[in-house]
């Protein structure tokens, strides 16, 4: 049985803490390979401070699954990491594990443990593309950007995941700004689309939702405070012109808290699997707003959503819709156009018909067992 070494890079921190549980990194990854323990050894890097992180409830997740994890010493400034890492840790964790599979989920760090696994295949996925057009969050006062590390990893590996199409242009543009072309003869070859994505019913097995609830969910896992204001900030200015009809409730995955609140807001926390289901499931709508004219890769807020049968509001733009039907209603160009779909929202049965054409599209597209089938042949030619 090949040994699958995958190595997670986490950005959910908060008061000095990994919310690991919470972290997009750990969401996506757990539930694609949580699918492949029967034909794979799979391996998770976690911190070594178990008091940094929920330990007993992420090691209890990861053997209920069968995924065994490795402790390595990690920094609790994800920006450091793509720069620098614990190399011994590293050496010593991989030396035991002897992996087939390098799966690195930081694509920066892929020069440095290639050196520890000569022999193994290395696959690089990560959820967005730096590059010289990407917005800088001024926060952070980045005096370097990655993007060169990153390609470097994605250069040096025999596999490039990426999560959508826009991903895909978006590492072109990359490559293309810092490599020669000979460089690049290979790339095309090695990028496949491996959207973030889950077990979706047939519909006809889910329980009946009801479409009344006027609870909007806003529940969004950027890493910088900067967009998550922003996308916050724009959903708090569409719902207070709506607020006679519906409510925000909001929950914090990245734990930054909300920046402000009213009596149209309600404040739900850093929810566990179970409750932000729960949640979801009680809400008939789903707002997303975030950096209107900035590219984003792909959303797994708005995949939970669409699973939890959510009509979605989302931006008309980039990898994020590459995840409903083309024409979907929900598409929109700004706040103005998120209000009108609100208002449009108000009639129960158009939403409903928008939330289930979302999840039948979403779940024959997306169809996860069609990505596990590719993942396993890939890594047994």
């Amino acid at each position: 049985m090949k040994t699958i070494f995958v190595d997670l890079q986490y950005s959910a921190i908060s008061n000095g803490k990994f919310l690991v549980l919470s972290d997009s990194n750990f969401d996506v990854n757990f539930s694609f390979f949580k699918h492949l323990t029967k034909d794979f050894r799979i391996i998770f890097t976690l911190p070594d401070d178990r008091d940094i992180f929920d330990s007993k409830s992420v090691i209890e997740k990861l053997n209920c699954a069968e995924i065994k994890p490795v402790f390595i010493e990690r920094q609790l400034i994800p920006f450091n990491e793509r720069f620098n890492i614990n190399l011994k840790g590293y050496e010593e964790a991989i030396s035991v594990a002897n992996p087939d599979v390098l799966y690195c989920n930081n694509p920066s760090t892929v020069a440095q443990l290639k050196l520890f696994a000569p022999k193994a295949k290395i696959i690089t996925y990560n959820h967005w593309i730096d590059s010289s057009l990407y917005p800088k969050d001024p926060n952070l006062q980045r005096k370097m950007s990655y993007n060169i590390r990153q390609c470097e990893g994605h250069l040096l590996s025999d596999y490039v995941f990426l999560n959508s199409n826009f991903a895909a242009r978006m590492l072109i543009q990359a490559l293309q700004e810092n490599f020669n072309e000979r460089m690049m003869d290979d790339v095309d070859e090695k990028i496949f689309i491996f959207p973030p994505t889950d077990v979706f019913e047939p519909i006809e097995k889910l329980p009946l939702k009801k479409y009344d609830s006027n609870i909007i969910v806003f529940n969004h896992r950027l890493s910088s405070f900067s967009y998550y204001q922003q996308n916050f900030e724009d959903c708090f200015s569409v719902i207070q012109s709506l607020s006679a009809d519906y409510h925000l409730a909001c929950t914090d995955s990245s734990g930054k808290g909300i920046p402000k609140s009213a009596d149209f807001t309600t404040y739900l926390g850093t929810l566990s699997d179970e409750n932000l289901n729960k949640a979801l499931w009680e809400s008939s709508v789903h707002l997303s707003l975030f950096r209107f004219g900035n590219g984003g890769m792909w959303s797994i807020s708005i995949m939970r959503a669409i699973k939890n049968l959510n009509a979605i509001i989302l931006p008309n733009h980039s990898g994020y819709k590459e995840m409903v039907p083309p024409n979907y209603p929900g598409l929109v160009e700004n706040t103005d156009m998120a209000i009108d779909v609100l208002k449009a929202f108000k009639n129960l049965d158009f939403r409903k018909t928008c939330a289930m054409t979302c999840y039948e599209w979403f779940r024959k597209t997306y169809d996860m067992s069609i990505y596990i089938e590719c993942f396993k042949k890939l890594l047994n030619e």
